[in-house]
């Protein structure tokens, strides 16, 4: 399972909590909790079923669950206390509070990014890489616009467009003033960001490519 909520991407396949680029850490028992709410969303499980299950064969009191849920809260930059993600129902347990989304499979996707050690699948049709929290291909970073450029994925044709960026989008060196078609191994500079582009749509560039030098 991959969901994406804010500015977070989780993934209990690979046991990961990511904020943008940043890896999150979690102790185990914070993992689990998450993954059960996630599973979970939007409904409640009650103080008994998290007692079950995170620590089965066990007496464990409610404070020691209370303290598990703040320390979670505290990883994901909330507060101790209420916030936008875990919700509190006083008297009986906890829930999932933010939207979330399931995340297609990587390894299903015929195009895809790589940024920063991450690898992003690209859906057919319109792909928006920006800052936002809402877009397709959130790229964390302030040199980014918040919709800074976007991917259109046809059966056989991709192509990237700027969305009247700040800092430019740039591909094989040179600027993009308009629709541009991208090929397999194609290198993209969003800003100062660089990704590459892969597809088993497009054929692959033979010739070697100089990136510009950034320069806000």
């Amino acid at each position: 399972m991959r969901v994406r909520f804010g500015d977070f991407t989780f993934d209990d396949d690979q046991r990961q909590l990511r904020k943008g680029a940043e890896d999150i850490h979690l102790s185990p028992k914070e993992f689990e909790l998450l993954q059960m709410l996630i599973a979970r969303r939007p409904n409640a499980l009650s103080k008994a079923a998290l007692h079950s299950d995170l620590w089965p064969a066990t007496f464990v009191s409610d404070v020691s669950l209370a303290a598990l849920v703040a320390r979670l809260r505290s990883a994901l930059g909330e507060p101790a206390r209420g916030g936008q993600i875990i919700r509190t129902i006083h008297g009986f347990g906890y829930a999932f509070l933010a939207d979330a989304s399931e995340m297609a499979d990587d390894s299903a996707a015929p195009c895809w990014l790589t940024w920063s050690n991450q690898r992003i699948p690209v859906g057919e049709g319109m792909n928006v890489i920006g800052r936002s929290s809402d877009v397709q291909i959130p790229i964390e970073s302030e040199l980014v616009s918040r919709r800074h450029a976007v991917l259109q994925v046809s059966r056989s044709v991709v192509t990237i467009e700027d969305l009247g960026s700040k800092n430019g989008t740039w591909v094989r060196g040179e600027r993009v003033t308009g629709p541009v078609t991208l090929d397999d191994g194609d290198e993209i500079l969003i800003g100062p960001e660089r990704l590459t582009f892969h597809s088993l749509l497009t054929p692959g560039r033979t010739a070697t490519h100089v990136s510009p030098a950034f320069d806000p």
